[in-house]
């Protein structure tokens, strides 16, 4: 599966129109880059092209409290004042059979008072199907199983999340079962549970009634606080976005009146200087020019007229003197003839030939003496017309071009100057940044007390459920009376365990080429290649054990966090092979909190190889001008994500951030 376009349409902090070309232009180069600073919609991207797959069902609206209509509400960008609709187009292309098919799915939304109205298109091959259209909830499933999504779509908080190996748990069985089809198997468990709970509620009686009652009533009140909590947190969570913002805002004041100018006044100071310098020098030597024959440039026709009119008279005074000369051999020559004794007809048609011919040179030299230039004059003002002046027209457009550059670069600086703030103005702003981020820090505190509040909630409510569990197992077996009840709970006990066994026995039977997979991926990851000999899941709680080279155990907790969220990333990448699918990996914040060293095995170990085509949403700290170097080589396409302060919204531009 390649994934070749995405579009979106008001999408988020996308206003108008923006298109990606995701297409790999070959196998050497699978990676799409598309940086981006925070808030300016990286995680909007990955969320969009979930949306694009699952709709509904997407992690990213399935995750959220208040319903799908609140999700696309909050989707379409509101900024100024476009319209209240938005859409978000996927192109891909898959094989089957090695045959190849183009799709396009289409979702479009638009909000109408209180009522959100959407609409879906699939295209196969770029035409409508319809019938797709109706059934593309389970015709991805056969490209993408949203079971294991999570393995090809994630961000940097997925990683640190997984880094917690106790939180990885829960992951691996939930994919591993998607692998193996166990999902299925799963819910017919939970079912069965279900059918267990309610038979049993119902054969309870008496006194373990009412016991039963006071426990569910726990079980309410725990849920009823878990719901408390998890609203403060939400409140919370605003309070420390509207934080981050007001800090962003007074940061960005601090810039925007002056306050990184006043850091740098001396350093203005001495570029205005210097622009002052390179502008007088500019004039010298432009005066200098003018002295010279810089003023010629502004007659050129004349100079060509002068020149026309010189040669025209140094002419005609050569042939004037031309005249005087054969007239004088033209008298020397009759006067020869004459003592010949020639015939004196002959000597006048001579004679009559010779006075034509030199009225006729004569003629030809007729031009007024206006520029009274000689024949050296005229050498002269022919080498400065052709050689000089050129050469002085080139001198004074450099020296206007360095003029202008200084003009530019001493009306920049003095812009600057004057836009330098008093220090007490500097002061008032720092006061009001260095509140902001209190503020920010004080709201963080209190979402990581709120985040602690929940968890303890969350644990106080599983052991009220599983009290009332217990409670209501003994009381069922204490009641039971009915035989179908009975027979009913005996069997869905012997299917569940049967279940629970097949489970185990499915798992243990793949989970070896799994570890070997998850195993391979942590060397080629890990700096330490000898660290980690051997790695192993349990099949029935999941727990992910180490060995070292030398047979004994390595606890999680003996790595280092960089280790660990290496750890996090093998786990995924060895699961998404062991999927035997090829699938594109799209990666948010994909470096999150990893040191120097880890950051470089990721980004030369796993980056170029991890997939046929992986889509990188990275910030310019996490993906630095050196990892770009890195990254460059094995990448297709690149893109950044420009959102100017005064803009509202986000554009997608070509390129990199270098």
């Amino acid at each position: 599966m390649i994934l070749d376009q995405l579009t979106l349409e008001n999408v988020g902090v996308f206003a108008g129109r923006h298109t990606l070309d995701l297409t790999p232009p070959s196998s050497r180069k699978p990676v799409t880059m598309v940086g981006g600073f925070n808030g300016s919609g990286k995680t909007t991207i990955l969320e969009a092209i979930l949306f694009a797959l699952y709709g509904p069902l997407a992690r990213s609206v399935s995750g959220r409290a208040r319903g799908y209509d609140s999700y696309l509400r909050q989707l379409v960008h509101h900024r100024g004042t476009g319209p209240s609709k938005a859409a978000v187009e996927l192109r891909f292309h898959a094989y089957r059979e090695g045959e190849r098919f183009d799709y396009r799915i289409h979702r479009s939304w638009q909000i109408r008072g209180k009522s959100v109205t959407e609409g879906t298109a699939a295209y196969l091959n770029n035409v409508l199907d319809r019938d797709l259209t109706d059934r593309w909830a389970e015709h991805v499933e056969a490209f993408m199983p949203r079971g294991i999504a999570e393995l090809f779509f994630f961000d940097g908080e997925k990683i640190e999340t997984l880094a917690e190996l106790d939180n990885a748990r829960s992951m691996l069985r939930t994919v591993i079962g998607a692998l193996l089809g166990l999902d299925l198997v799963d819910r017919l468990d939970t079912d069965l549970g279900v059918i267990e709970r309610n038979h049993r509620r119902q054969s309870a009686a008496g006194d373990k009634q009412i016991n039963l009652d006071e426990l569910q009533q726990r079980v309410t009140q725990t849920r009823a606080v878990e719901e408390r909590l998890h609203q403060d947190l939400a409140a919370i969570r605003v309070r420390v976005e509207r934080a981050a913002k007001r800090r962003h805002e007074q940061q960005e004041r601090f810039r925007v009146e002056g306050g990184e100018l006043f850091r740098r006044r001396k350093d203005l100071d001495e570029a205005r200087d210097k622009a002052t310098e390179r502008l007088k020098a500019a004039d010298k030597q432009l005066r200098d020019l003018a002295e010279a024959a810089a003023p010629f440039l502004l007659v050129p026709d004349l100079i060509d007229e002068v020149i026309e009119q010189a040669t025209a008279e140094v002419e005609s005074a050569q042939m004037n003197r031309l005249a005087g000369v054969l007239r004088d051999r033209d008298r020397d020559i009759i006067e020869r003839l004459r003592g010949m004794k020639v015939g004196a007809a002959a000597i006048d048609d001579l004679d009559k030939y010779l006075a034509e011919e030199r009225l006729h040179r004569t003629a030809r030299a007729s031009a007024t003496d206006i520029t009274q230039l000689t024949a050296d004059d005229l050498v002269h003002v022919r080498a400065m017309h052709e050689h000089d002046l050129p050469d002085i027209r080139q001198r004074r457009s450099a020296l206007l071009r360095q003029r202008d550059r200084a003009t530019a670069d001493l009306e920049d600086n003095q812009r600057q100057l004057a836009a330098v703030p008093e220090d007490e103005t500097v002061k008032h702003l720092q006061e009001d940044l260095d509140a902001a981020v209190a503020d920010e820090t004080a709201a963080q505190r209190d979402l990581d007390r709120a985040e602690a509040d929940l968890t303890a909630a969350r644990a106080a409510g599983a052991s009220a459920i599983k009290a009332y569990e217990s409670a209501l197992k003994k009381a069922t077996d204490a009641a039971l009376e009915r035989e179908d009840s009975q027979r009913v709970l005996a069997h869905s006990q012997r299917v569940r365990n049967t279940l629970a066994a097949f489970r185990t026995e499915a798992v243990k039977r793949h989970l070896r080429r799994i570890e070997r997979l998850v195993l391979e991926s942590l060397r080629s990851l890990l700096r330490k290649q000898d660290l980690v000999a051997d790695l192993r899941i349990d099949p029935e709680t999941f727990t992910v054990s180490l060995t070292r080279s030398d047979g004994t155990d390595l606890a999680p907790q003996q790595l280092s966090a960089g280790e660990r969220q290496l750890l996090a990333v093998a786990l995924l990448w060895g699961l998404a092979q062991a999927s035997g699918r090829p699938l594109p990996i799209v990666i948010d914040t994909p470096l999150g909190r990893l040191d120097g060293q880890h950051r470089e095995h990721l980004i030369r170990r796993y980056f170029p190889h991890a997939s046929h085509q992986v889509i990188l949403l990275s910030t310019d700290q996490e993906i630095d001008e050196a990892a770009w170097k890195e990254l460059k080589p094995t990448t297709g396409h690149a893109y950044h994500l420009d959102h100017p302060s005064h803009s509202t919204g986000t554009s997608i531009q070509p390129g990199y951030f270098w």
